[in-house]
């Protein structure tokens, strides 16, 4: 059994509040993970235009 069918497990007899407060941990992560991974590219993009700029 992976991660998520073992998530999926636990939650079964959590009540619909309890199972709204796991999506909204769920989406919090998803939204963090996404602004880091838009910081990365941004720095990236940055370190770029300043290489091409030195050049």
């Amino acid at each position: 059994m992976n991660t998520a069918e073992n998530i999926y497990q636990e939650i079964q007899d959590f009540t619909e509040h309890l199972t709204l407060e796991v999506l909204h941990v769920v989406e919090f992560l998803r939204s963090k993970n996404q602004f880091s991974i838009n910081q990365k590219l941004e720095q990236k993009t940055q370190h770029g235009i300043d290489q091409a700029i030195d050049d």
